[in-house]
């Protein structure tokens, strides 16, 4: 118990000591610790005002930052053919939300286009491809699928819907109107 005593007494008196010398300790870290203050958690610089960039879209308006990708990944394999099935297979999810569609019609010509891939309860669209033997490349075909889904949906529907504004004097019926 002597021993106790005498170790505390020993950290008592270290301590209190320290404590009147802490105001002359400068942190090696010091510059670091200030450079920390001055970035937000991005690592950008704190002090300067955030300017939104553009968003990217693609050519039929859906932004590219809706688009969601989920492909399967197996760890190596070191038997032949080092490839397992599935593993270059890239699906495809986008809400509907996030696709443009300037009417009804529109839209529900685009609904009769993608058939059974269109998920009703989560209002999501899902693209498969599994054509090349590159996930790249899959994902490729899928953005270039659903911009030309997108596209043509639009055309079809200006197509067989048309609006008042859409009629021109080449249209049998509006050359009965004005004769």
């Amino acid at each position: 118990s002597g021993v106790v005593r005498s170790l505390s007494s020993e950290a008592s008196s270290s301590s209190s000591s320290s404590s009147s010398t802490s105001g002359d300790y400068v942190s090696p870290y010091k510059d670091l610790l200030e450079g920390f203050q001055k970035q937000t958690t991005l690592g950008t610089d704190a002090t300067k005002p955030y300017v939104r960039t553009e968003i990217k879209r693609l050519e039929c308006g859906v932004p590219e930052e809706e688009l969601r990708f989920r492909t399967v990944s197996y760890g190596r394999s070191f038997l032949p053919p080092f490839v397992e099935p599935g593993e270059h297979k890239v699906t495809l999810k986008v809400q509907l939300q996030h696709i443009p569609f300037n009417s009804p019609e529109e839209r529900q010509v685009f609904l009769e286009i993608v058939g059974p891939r269109y998920i009703r309860e989560r209002d999501e669209l899902r693209l498969n491809s599994e054509q090349f033997a590159s996930r790249i490349e899959n994902k490729r075909h899928l953005v270039f699928q659903l911009e030309r889904i997108v596209l043509h949906a639009k055309r079809l529907a200006a197509e067989y819907y048309p609006t008042d504004n859409s009629t021109t004097n080449d249209d049998p019926s509006n050359q009965t109107k004005q004769a």
